[in-house]
């Protein structure tokens, strides 16, 4: 991942808007950013974070296309593989994200899945 934009909102208290991407550049998302030592072109190494992962829906197959919704600032709906159970690790578009919830018993490592967060953070 790769922070590919980047937004201050306020440099003082070092809050950002970060727009990370995926290797190939064909996935991008917004994350707020706090403390942000970031610039662009900087690789992202850890996992972006989520605040208030809310719905869980699997999905019967891969989807034509990742797919993101923005539902407000750093609020998405997205679909993507699991890859970790025990980390609650996604692949969203070659990005990787880490839930901050546990994950139905029902989605297992490989499935794919649709779900809510109410925040994006790197």
């Amino acid at each position: 991942m790769i922070v590919s934009q980047l937004k201050w909102m306020s440099k003082a208290g070092a809050e950002a808007e970060v727009l990370v991407a995926s290797t190939t550049g064909d996935f991008a998302v917004w994350a707020f950013c706090c403390p942000c030592d970031f610039a662009v072109g900087d690789a992202v190494e850890l996992p972006l974070g989520t605040l208030d992962v809310i719905a869980f829906a699997t999905e019967e197959r891969e989807p034509r296309a990742y797919w993101q919704k923005s539902l407000g600032p750093w609020c998405y709906n997205f679909v993507g593989r699991l890859l970790d159970t025990s980390t609650s690790l996604a692949d969203v578009g070659g990005l990787l994200i880490e839930l901050d919830t546990d994950i139905p018993w029902e989605i297992e490592e490989g499935d794919w899945f649709e779900f809510t967060c109410g925040r994006l953070d790197l």
